[in-house]
């Protein structure tokens, strides 16, 4: 009965030591110990830890854990494997907190004893004046070292300053190693204009930052002129977001749509090139009179553009009957349209008396009013003025119609081969300038070029 109370007390699944009753171990002859049974042994060999275990020791245990459940199993190969112990966790535990449990009795000595010293300071502090504070120190330091035999002498010491005056500061002049270096005056240099361009070309930076629809007062020739100053001017005015300035341009110049643009010179896609390109090529402004027309002649200078494009007849002959003085007579007649474009910033206005195509001579109204000069467009769109009243300003075109006498010239063609040049005087303001405009002759520059070769 005794032994089964024992047996219910410490289970067979518990540890394998305590499997074996104590009164047999007790009880039993002397002699060689009983062996202990393979659970137990388990349990001692799992504190050897660092020992590898084979396949055999596996398989070992496997059949002494045979008898077990699956839970034992498991409970067993787990603690097994386990790397520290209860007992090892708990002295652990003891030795950290052996330290803390000690009596600390020097702690609350040391703490009253700062504390009656920082009391006896702040009593010294407030019994002395501010400005009295070092004498004050001095005495009491003397007077505690008379009074008090031992070694140890306390001194007291204000943490903060009592004199609100910063102490002077010891400057030491020291003889210097170095020579003296002895400062040049500069040459004077010739006086340029780099430093008012500087500054201009820096305000009309600041200028177009601050507002850049000020680019909208320039044209495209100033605005060419203006890139080619700096490099930072030529990034910002060639970027791409500056190219609605040169669509603009181009539609008031030369008045082509806005959706002609993009077909117009399809190989060059930034808007300035195609401004450059419009430009270098002379192309004739869009109206009355110019659109598809044969350019026989052109020129540029003094700020305007001058083209001369002929009138050609069906049979391109130049015959003509022609009613002069009450008769009728027949002559050698060429229709040439002089277009004239301000690209300069003041108004001109082109004289039509004046106007010459050399070697020939242009008829005037005594050969009758239809052979009279006169212009029939002013800007694209047709009229009929016979005299000066006609002002062209920035960027305006106008087409005069002249009829020139050719005697013994048959045909177009040979009237273009013997031509020279336009000529065509202004008035502008006070003063008069003249622009000319060269005819086109193939055969003439091949035969110039054969003799330059």
């Amino acid at each position: 009965m005794e032994q089964q109370q024992r047996a219910d007390e410490f289970p067979a699944h518990g540890d394998g030591l305590w499997d074996v009753d104590i009164a047999q171990l007790f009880s039993a002859p002397a002699g060689p110990a009983p062996a202990l049974p393979e659970a137990s042994m388990t349990w001692m060999h799992s504190k050897q830890r660092d020992a590898p275990r084979t396949p055999a020791s596996l398989g070992d245990m496997d059949e002494s854990t045979s008898g077990l459940s699956n839970q034992d199993i498991s409970y067993e190969r787990k603690k097994s494997r386990a790397k520290i112990t209860r007992v090892e966790v708990n002295t652990g535990f003891d030795e950290l907190l052996a330290p803390q449990e000690q009596p600390c009795q020097d702690h609350p000595a040391r703490i009253r004893a700062l504390e009656a010293e920082n009391e006896r300071l702040k009593q010294q502090l407030n019994a002395s004046p501010a400005h009295h504070a070092a004498a004050v120190a001095t005495t009491s330091a003397s007077a505690t070292l008379h009074s008090n035999g031992s070694t140890m002498l306390w001194i007291p010491c204000s943490i903060t300053p009592l004199v609100s005056a910063a102490p002077p500061r010891l400057t030491m002049h020291l003889p210097s190693t170095h020579k003296a270096v002895v400062h040049k005056k500069p040459r004077k240099a010739p006086k340029t204009t780099s430093l008012s361009s500087s500054s201009s070309s820096s305000s009309l930076s600041v200028l177009v930052d601050t507002c850049p629809h000020v680019l909208r007062f320039l044209d495209g020739v100033m605005l060419t002129r203006v890139a080619q100053t700096s490099h930072e001017w030529k990034r910002r005015i060639m970027d791409g977001k500056q190219a609605y300035l040169w669509e603009a341009l181009i539609m008031q110049r030369w008045r082509i749509p806005k959706d002609e643009i993009l077909l117009l010179t399809r190989s060059f896609t930034a808007m300035y090139h195609k401004w450059k390109y419009l430009d270098q090529s002379m192309l004739l402004p869009r109206g009355a009179y110019t659109k598809d027309e044969s350019v026989v002649a052109m020129g540029r200078g003094q700020g305007l553009d001058l083209w001369g494009v002929l009138a050609r007849r069906s049979n391109s002959r130049t015959t003509r009957s022609v009613w002069r003085d009450g008769a009728l007579s027949v002559m050698q007649i060429v229709e040439l349209r002089l277009v004239v474009q301000n690209m300069s910033s003041c108004p001109v206005s082109p004289t039509l008396l004046s106007i010459g195509v050399h070697p020939f001579q242009v008829l005037d109204a005594s050969y009758g009013s239809h052979f009279t000069p006169r212009w029939i467009a002013v800007n694209g769109a047709q009229c009929s003025i016979s005299d000066d009243s006609v002002v062209l300003h920035h960027m305006d075109f106008g087409v005069i119609a002249v009829y020139v006498s050719c005697p013994h010239i048959e045909f177009e063609e040979v009237f273009l081969s013997s031509a020279r040049m336009i000529q065509v005087h202004c008035g502008r303001g006070d003063a008069s300038v003249s622009i000319e405009a060269q005819f086109f002759n193939p055969n003439r520059d091949m035969q110039r070029a054969k003799h330059v070769v």
